[in-house]
């Protein structure tokens, strides 16, 4: 339980890294192309990314609880 609490929440931390940084590039127009638009580009939400933390940390801490 320990492994997979820690790949969650390194999973989760790095996709939410990885949208903060692909929202934040410099020069990044704010309106989009006509052809963006159309792209079907799926993308995590934030919340999910946070539940993933969430849940790796319980999953960690549920862990540390059982070996006492």
């Amino acid at each position: 339980m320990r492994v997979i609490g820690l790949l969650l929440v390194m999973i989760g931390g790095l996709v939410l890294g990885y949208q903060g940084l692909n929202s934040a590039r410099p020069g990044a127009d704010a309106t989009p192309a006509p052809e963006r638009a159309t792209d079907s580009i799926s993308s995590v939400p934030p919340v999910a990314s946070g539940i993933v933390v969430v849940s790796g940390l319980l999953l960690l801490a549920s862990a540390r609880r059982s070996e006492d």
